[in-house]
């Protein structure tokens, strides 16, 4: 399964680097529940600052005026 070779690789920055900090960037498209499994993984690895990015197509932009 990929996200455990996503646990393996954040365990192994860790291991380098104690302060590690990881971006999360998410779009429209997921289901929160996607992004739920991908956050336990991060915290399981032991990271301790994640950054959510949410992205919205520049099409679906509310247009300032």
């Amino acid at each position: 399964m990929a996200l455990q070779g996503l646990q393996s690789d954040l365990e192994k920055e860790i291991a380098a680097n104690a302060k590690v900090e990881v971006e999360l960037r998410a779009d429209c498209a997921l289901y929160y529940e996607q992004v739920q499994l991908v956050m336990a993984v991060i915290s399981q690895a032991g990271v301790q600052t994640v950054h959510l990015v949410a992205y919205l197509p520049e099409d679906q932009r509310r247009k300032v005026q």
